[in-house]
């Protein structure tokens, strides 16, 4: 089905609305929930407040990318189990490593994925990835927007994974030039 009608279900509050979302992005928000959490249990939960989160902002909100949008709910909502975990030391899998990666660019005091969405360095960061070539800007999302492993965006891309390191090496490196020459860092 398309977005538009998915959409169009959404705002007409029909129960189709969520059966037509979970069978074109149920995979795409699992695979999101469980790169950050590492818990099918977990990850589950997850996917399943995502839609009660989308049947809730869907009206007022229409949104123009649905997947971005379902992207993002899924991807917060588990950032903030994760948040939750930390304080008692669960495991969280590769959240934690890639946050680790972009700490290195992004020193701070407070929390990195705080400061990674604040407003003024979110809107660099997106201008920068926007600037990437298609392979660099598809290695980017996934590893610090999806987080996936290292392993998993090489065999997505097609390529192996120390391709994918020195993307992100070479990434890493032009963002933070990026940031500097924006009088961010």
């Amino acid at each position: 089905m398309e977005d538009g009608s998915i959409i169009k279900l959404f705002l007409e509050r029909s129960a189709e609305a969520i059966k037509a979302l979970a069978a074109k992005y149920g995979g795409y928000c699992f695979r999101i929930a469980d790169n950050i959490l590492s818990s099918r249990e977990d990850s589950e939960e997850c996917v399943n407040d995502t839609y009660f989160k989308v049947w809730n902002n869907i009206p007022p909100k229409e949104p123009e990318n649905l997947q971005g949008f379902v992207g993002k709910i899924v991807r917060n909502l588990a950032i903030n189990r994760v948040r939750l975990y930390s304080s008692s030391k669960r495991s969280t899998g590769q959240y934690e490593l890639a946050l680790d990666e972009l700490a290195e660019i992004i020193p701070s005091g407070e929390d990195t994925q705080r400061q990674v969405e604040d407003s003024e360095i979110g809107e660099a960061i997106n201008a920068f990835a926007a600037s990437l070539s298609s392979e660099y800007r598809a290695v980017f999302i996934l590893r610090y927007f999806s987080f996936y492993e290292i392993g998993a965006i090489a065999e997505r891309i097609g390529r192996d994974k120390n391709r994918v390191n020195y993307i992100l090496r070479a990434v890493r490196t032009n963002l933070k030039k990026h940031l500097e020459r924006e009088g961010l860092i």
